[in-house]
């Protein structure tokens, strides 16, 4: 949980929590933005909110851990996440292709044994692409 969240489930504004607790509205913005509340702001905060210091201080925690995520661990989950996208992409445009070429071959008198030589080729590709996607995600 997070503090905005915190904030919401009160129906409080930002300049609303800054009164209550006796800091600046700049500062929920700050803290807002995953900056780390000093003790004494924290305290002030907790007492806003009715719960103890460490209560909060576990609940900010728990955000600023996957906010923490090293600029190499985002760069990696972005690629995993891409790369999904990109294999259904890639199953796509194979099922799309595919299909044309068996439209092109029974409409235009295509040489139609080439169809699944490609077919299989490009399948086979499309199934490497998945058992990568499928490694990368058990890593």
């Amino acid at each position: 949980m997070d503090l905005k969240k915190l904030r919401l489930e009160k129906g409080w504004s930002q300049e609303q929590l800054a009164d209550i607790s006796g800091v600046s509205a700049r500062t929920v913005q700050r803290l807002e933005k995953g900056e780390k509340p000093g003790m004494e702001t924290l305290k002030a905060l907790a007492a806003a909110f009715d719960i103890s210091s460490t209560q909060l201080q576990k609940q900010l925690k728990g955000t600023s851990e996957h906010e923490s995520m090293s600029e190499q661990d985002k760069h990696v989950k972005n690629i995993i996440d891409y790369g999904w996208k990109g294999l259904f992409i890639h199953l796509g445009v194979f099922m799309a292709v595919i299909t044309w070429l068996f439209i092109l071959s029974a409409n235009f008198g295509m040489d139609a044994e080439v169809i699944p030589v490609i077919a299989i080729f490009w399948g086979s590709m499309l199934l490497l692409h998945a058992l990568k996607m499928a490694g990368d995600d058990s890593a």
